[in-house]
């Protein structure tokens, strides 16, 4: 039994709601050094976005050095190879619980706490503080 396009639309008209668009938006600058990965809501939140721009200021990094991926929905490791940074940082491991680092086509890609556990807990803002200064000479 076959069925047309109209017909599968009548009998299922939620698979055609499914977001089959890129997981991943990004926002990248030509002059990026490393991909700030956050989940969409955190993204669209004004005070934690503040949080991550008081991290930056505090780190000395050029916001011109700074380039973003907005997580939409659950992604692949493959989805990560259209970042056009050599470094990356997803903010929430709960996106990315396998690793906490992962090297794709050359470039580092590490997790830490979403910024919203950041606020609730310092030591997690610490732990992403500290792997920032790591890489501190390859992002300024």
């Amino acid at each position: 039994m076959h069925f047309t396009e109209e017909q599968l639309l009548d009998l299922f008209p939620e698979f055609y709601k499914i977001d089959i668009s890129e997981p991943i938006n990004w926002k990248n600058k030509p002059t990026g050094k490393i991909t700030f990965l956050l989940e969409e809501t955190e993204y669209k939140n004004k005070e934690l976005t503040n949080l991550l721009k008081n991290i930056v200021i505090a780190l000395k990094v050029p916001f011109e050095n700074v380039s973003f991926g907005m997580i939409k929905r659950g992604f692949r490791e493959e989805n990560l190879k259209q970042m056009q940074t050599p470094i990356g940082l997803i903010f929430g491991k709960f996106l990315f619980p396998w690793k906490e680092k992962v090297i794709i086509d050359g470039k580092e890609i590490y997790s830490v706490a979403s910024l919203m556990e950041m606020t609730v807990n310092k030591k997690n803002k610490k732990i992403a503080w500290d792997l920032m200064q790591t890489f501190l000479d390859k992002i300024n």
